[in-house]
């Protein structure tokens, strides 16, 4: 570094996560099931909503993570791959949810 805090020199590698837009196709996916339900959830269930986009913002988070560690030579590409594929299905399992409780709006 040179003392400047606003040096740019070339990175020695390439700060992909800025150029991964799956967590905004998926926030999408979750905005548009939501704009598909007809009514408003009865009480307690009104409440549910903000849960579970918290739950499927954080495991979009947890896929960030799990791309980063596995740029790491030390770690176990079989065990991020694993753990890539039940992210996956949990956050299958939440976009289900929304389907789910659309059916309960009155």
């Amino acid at each position: 570094m040179n003392g400047n805090n606003f040096y740019t020199g070339v990175a020695r590698e390439p700060d992909l996560s800025q150029g991964d837009i799956t967590s905004q196709v998926n926030a999408a996916k979750v905005e548009e099931l939501k704009a598909k339900q007809t009514g408003a959830l009865p009480d307690p269930l009104s409440k549910i909503d903000p849960i579970i986009s918290n739950i499927f913002s954080d495991f979009i988070n947890v896929k960030g993570m799990l791309k980063q560690a596995n740029r790491n030579p030390k770690v176990n590409k079989h065990v991020i791959k694993s753990l890539n594929s039940r992210v996956d299905k949990i956050n299958k399992l939440v976009l289900d949810l929304y389907d789910d409780l659309s059916k309960l709006s009155i």
